[in-house]
């Protein structure tokens, strides 16, 4: 039986993309995102999916600093895990986030490296902007 694509707008992956995250709470915005320096596989205008050591909880909140190496300044979003599963032999999960309340600059930006296949193959000087 054929997989029934349910997600409305067109992935695509980004050369050297990674992201931080942290758990959204009460005090979170006191907080900077505090995960490590995480590779993503994917980004759509609504979610993206990403690499992660540990497990994570469906439906679980997130902040999200998106670092994109076309990009000066790296992108603040919000989301939450809608799927996390264990990659086969190794220590590492795929993490499906939905993003929420994207403000209109940032979905220009994604829209442009949506469009524009020379943005998403820049490669990232190794000097992290995290």
């Amino acid at each position: 039986m054929a997989r029934v694509e349910r997600r409305g707008e067109q992935r695509f992956q980004v050369k050297d993309c990674l992201l931080k995250f942290s758990e959204t709470s009460l005090l979170s915005f006191l907080k900077k995102p505090g995960s490590a320096a995480l590779p993503v596989v994917n980004i759509s205008l609504s979610g993206l999916q990403f690499f992660a050591a540990k497990p994570m909880k469906e439906k679980q909140p997130l902040r999200i600093r998106l670092d994109v190496p076309a990009f000066d300044e790296v992108l603040e979003l919000r989301g939450k895990v809608r799927w996390c599963k264990p990659v086969p032999g190794r220590k590492a999960h795929r993490v499906g986030v939905q993003l929420s309340g994207v403000d209109r600059e940032t979905a220009g930006r994604l829209g442009l490296l949506r469009k524009d296949h020379l943005m998403r193959v820049i490669a990232r000087n190794r000097k992290l902007l995290l």
